[in-house]
C-alpha cells in the first residue's frame, strides 16, 4: 500500500491505573470502560486476579451489568493472552482486567519464573530474565493488538530514590515492568481521596481530560469520541450479506478457538449467546455447511467439559 495523507480513524484505548490500597482502582476502571462502551455495561468484560473483588460492584447501580471472569493461581502471560482472545470472541467492547500486576509479581508471573530460573540453574544473573520476559512482551504485543479497549488496573508502590546519603520518596509507580506506562495512551495515578492524577496523557487529548478531579465515565467517553472523531466520512455498515468468504474464514478461525479454549458450559454459551449470535443464526439459514461445522466443534468442546467434569 503506497504511502497516503493520515486520517485518524478510532483504534484501540488502552488505559492504565495505579495507586496504592483503597484508591478506587476497581471502581474507577468500571466508570472509565463504561464510558468506553458508550453506557452499555453488557459490553464491558471483567477480569479478576484480585481473589473475587471484582464482583464487590455487580449491583452498583451506575456500573451493574458487566461480565465477569477470574484467574485464581496461575499468572502466567499466557493465561492474560487466552482471556483477551475470549473477551474478543465474544464480542466485548472493553476488557478491564484487575489486577494487572499479578502477571509481574503473582504466582506464575514474570518474576517467578525468572527467580525459578536461578533456582533451576543456579546461576544467578540477568540472563534468568530472557524467556519470563519474553513471554512478557508477547503478551503485551497482544494487549497492544487487541480489538477492543483494555483498562488495566495496577498496584501502586511508593518509589525512593538516593540523593546523597539519604533515601527520599520519589513518588508513586505501578508493579509492573518499568517500561509499561510507555506503552499506555493515557494512564492515572489514582490517591485515597480516589482523585486521579494525569502521569500520561497526550497534548492534544489534555482539554478534554481532566487532571486533579474523580473519574467519571466522561473520561472513557471523551477518549473514544477523541479516537474516532477522525472518521468525517459516514462509515456504511456492512450487512452480513457482504461479508466475504475470507472475511467468513478468519472469524470461523477465531470463534473454533475461543470454543476449544472454553474451560466451562459458561464460556462456551457466553461465545454462542453474546455478539456471535447473530451471525449464527444468520448461518443456520444461508450457510448450512458452515453452520453444521460450528455446531459439530460446539458439541465437541462441550462433551470435552462434560467428561472432564465427570458427568
Amino acid at each position: 500500500m503506497p504511502f497516503a495523507k493520515p486520517v485518524r480513524q478510532g483504534g484501540q484505548a488502552l488505559i492504565g491505573l495505579y495507586g496504592p490500597s483503597g484508591s478506587g482502582k476497581t471502581y474507577s476502571a468500571l466508570l472509565i470502560a463504561k464510558g468506553l462502551a458508550g453506557g452499555d455495561m453488557s459490553k464491558v468484560a471483567f477480569l479478576d486476579t484480585e481473589n473475587g473483588r471484582g464482583t464487590h460492584y455487580c449491583d452498583k447501580t451506575d456500573v451493574t451489568g458487566y461480565m465477569y471472569d477470574r484467574i485464581d493461581d496461575n499468572f502466567h502471560p499466557d493465561r492474560f493472552a487466552e482471556k483477551i482472545q475470549e473477551a474478543e470472541v465474544a464480542g466485548f467492547k472493553v476488557l478491564v482486567i484487575d489486577s494487572f500486576s499479578h502477571e509481574w509479581e503473582g504466582a506464575g508471573g514474570v518474576c517467578e519464573m525468572a527467580e525459578a530460573n536461578e533456582v533451576r540453574t543456579g546461576k544467578p544473573g540477568i540472563h534468568n530474565w530472557a524467556k519470563p520476559k519474553a513471554s512478557h512482551k508477547s503478551l503485551f504485543l497482544r494487549i497492544m493488538n487487541a480489538k477492543l479497549d483494555i483498562v488495566l488496573c495496577m498496584r501502586g508502590k511508593e518509589k525512593v530514590k538516593q540523593v546523597g546519603k539519604q533515601v527520599v520518596q520519589a513518588g508513586m509507580q505501578p508493579i509492573q515492568a518499568s517500561d509499561l506506562l510507555y506503552e499506555m495512551l493515557i494512564s492515572f495515578e489514582l490517591n485515597p481521596g480516589n482523585t486521579a492524577k494525569r502521569t500520561k496523557c497526550y497534548e492534544m487529548m489534555q482539554d478534554i481530560i481532566p487532571d486533579g478531579q474523580k473519574i467519571t465515565p466522561a473520561i472513557g467517553k471523551a477518549v473514544r469520541g477523541w479516537l474516532d472523531a477522525g472518521n468525517v466520512v459516514e462509515k456504511k455498515e456492512t450487512t452480513l450479506a457482504e461479508i466475504t468468504d475470507d472475511q467468513w474464514r478468519e472469524w470461523e478461525v477465531a470463534v473454533f478457538e475461543g470454543l476449544s479454549k472454553s474451560p466451562d458450559e459458561a464460556t462456551l454459551s457466553r461465545i454462542m449467546e453474546g455478539k456471535q449470535k447473530e451471525k449464527i443464526t444468520w448461518l443456520a439459514e444461508n450457510d448450512p455447511d458452515r453452520h453444521k461445522r460450528l455446531m459439530n466443534h460446539h458439541q465437541k468442546c462441550f462433551d470435552n467439559i462434560m467428561q472432564k467434569e465427570g458427568v
